[in-house]
């Protein structure tokens, strides 16, 4: 382990352009902990760690060292010991100024020894610096929550889930908060939400049970309780996975540390720093597809697509069949406007990896998005079958199905899920969109639609699940209630201040209000039928 951990120091020694030594920062000494008392075999492993970082500390500089001493803090974090862990990412920190990992970490490890003080500043510090990292806001939120600051939490991640909804976490913290707060509906509804975006999370049914206890539904919270489980919501936290479990540091590569390091950059938006990181991880190693994949996305978002495109296609010169390559290269293009490139890269991506999620989701909403929506159906389907408990897919699948004018088709996949998983929220709201607007449904399909529907709007009144009961209301001549239930979502939509929602939702208010039945389960111009273009984020430096 010894030579091991001197070897990734070393590497990242080589791979650096470092300034002189003179020009760093004044650093804090490391203190070594009496390891006496840890298992023989745990203080022997962090005694070999500290010697080998002692060893080759004045050998690096800049962003090697910064590296280093995240290493070192992590064996301590993993042995208990916190305050050397703290120094050492203190010293991180001063050697990459503003860099949200070591700043995020130092929180991390300030709430795991006691001292949600200094948790608190270095959660708020990094969320300035990298405010679209959900799991640093999360952690600010949840400090907030313990201090009894409900109105704080609640407003710091309503203003995340006004950007993103796909985060399931987000909404189960709004439902503890609501739930704090003894607004029971509202906290169904938010557990509701986040048991759809993750619906193997049964620890949140403890919380859904005692919100619908509180909001009178005694049958409910029954049966909420009966689902209770030990599984958490998912959060992808790497930096936290990184500092408090996974491999031992025997197993840590510099190339890893480095390839992690430009993947969270990229979700922060921090391009520049991603792509010094994904550089330092190609200098490791030149052939590493995911590598190459990366740096050649990270060109691509900035906006220089000739760079990548060039970067791929010369490394399907020695890698042709590379599922991730081709799959790169499909990117590239539809940023390009090169649709027809585009999908002959998906297909020979899928054709390399059938299990490759992301090429058939881009595919298929490529297809959508040019008009063949027939064609799509393939695709999703096979996401669904990858990913049963993605109920974006579902969507997408009905969708196509719609828009391919094979609604029927569509309402008995719903059905036939359904059969199998009677209580699974978002496909009964699907089934009810599919029945609602498709003219080969029968009357009692509609009638099982108002019933269904009515019973989703009942447990939340978020906006898609009005809508769904809308459709219904209209599809069994309900028209005046299923005008009023449509303008309560476009006035949801309107408090938010949701213009993309708004447009979407005024599309059926105005049908309802003329009393003409909607033919599509969703706008004519949603996401669904519609998806957008990928397109750079940046411009290039």
């Amino acid at each position: 382990m010894s030579s091991r951990f001197v070897a990734v120091l070393l590497l990242a020694l080589a791979a650096s352009a470092a300034p002189p030594l003179a020009a760093q920062p004044v650093l804090r000494p490391v203190p070594s902990p009496d390891v006496a008392r840890l298992p023989p075999a745990q203080a022997a492993w962090l005694r070999e760690t500290r010697a080998s970082f002692d060893k080759t500390r004045n050998e690096l500089a800049g962003e090697p060292l910064a590296q280093a001493y995240a290493v070192l803090a992590s064996a301590y974090v993993r042995a208990g010991q916190y305050d050397p862990a703290l120094t050492a990412l203190w010293n991180a920190e001063q050697l990459s100024a503003n860099d949200p990992r070591w700043i995020y970490a130092q929180g991390l490890v300030g709430h795991a020894r006691g001292d949600d003080a200094t948790a608190r500043t270095q959660f708020q510090r990094a969320m300035a610096v990298a405010p679209d990292y959900l799991p640093i806001r999360a952690a600010l939120a949840s400090l907030q929550i313990q201090a009894g600051e409900l109105d704080a939490a609640r407003k710091l991640l309503a203003d995340y889930v006004a950007k993103r909804q796909d985060q399931p976490l987000a909404y189960a913290l709004l439902g503890d908060i609501a739930l704090r707060q003894k607004r029971y509906p509202e906290a169904v509804t938010q557990y509701q939400q986040a048991l759809r975006l993750d619906p193997p999370a049964t620890r949140l049914y403890r919380s859904l049970a005692e919100a619908y206890q509180g909001a009178g539904n005694a049958a409910a919270a029954g049966e909420a309780r009966a689902k209770a489980g030990e599984v958490p919501v998912r959060l992808n936290d790497p930096l936290a996975e990184g500092l408090f479990g996974g491999p031992g540091l025997e197993a840590v590569e510099p190339f890893a540390i480095d390839l992690n390091s430009a993947t969270f950059f990229v979700s922060v938006g921090r391009y520049d720093a991603a792509r010094e990181s994904a550089d330092a991880a190609l200098r490791r190693k030149p052939a590493d597809a995911g590598a190459i994949a990366l740096r050649a996305r990270i060109d691509a978002v900035e906006g220089r697509i000739d760079a990548a495109r060039q970067r791929v296609q010369a490394a399907l010169g020695t890698q042709p069949d590379n599922a991730l390559l081709l799959l790169t290269q499909g990117a590239i293009q539809e940023m390009a406007v090169d649709d027809v490139g585009a999908q002959t890269a998906f297909q020979k991506a899928i054709a390399a990896d059938p299990a490759l999620s992301e090429a058939r989701l881009r595919l298929g909403s490529l297809l959508m998005r040019t008009g063949r929506p027939a064609d799509a159906v393939a695709q999703f389907r096979a996401l669904t079958k990858l990913h049963p408990n993605d109920g974006e897919g579902w969507a997408q699948l009905l969708a196509a199905e719609a828009a391919a004018g094979r609604c029927v088709e569509g309402l008995r996949e719903m059905n036939e899920v359904l059969a199998t998983r009677p209580d699974y929220g978002f496909v009964i709201q699907l089934s009810v969109r599919a029945a609602s607007t498709c003219r080969g449904a029968t009357a009692e399909q509609r009638r099982k639609a108002l019933t269904d529907g009515e019973r989703l709007y009942k447990i939340s009144g978020a906006g898609e699940v009005a809508e769904a009961y809308a459709l219904a209301l209209a599809a069994n001549g309900k028209w005046k209630e299923a005008e009023e239930t449509q303008a309560a979502a476009l006035f949801g939509a309107v408090s938010s201040r949701d213009a993309t929602r708004q447009a979407l939702y005024r599309e059926f208010y105005d049908r309802f209000k003329a009393k003409q039945l909607p033919d599509l389960p969703w706008a004519t111009n949603h996401p669904l039928f519609k998806p957008e273009r990928p397109t750079p984020a940046a411009k290039a430096p």
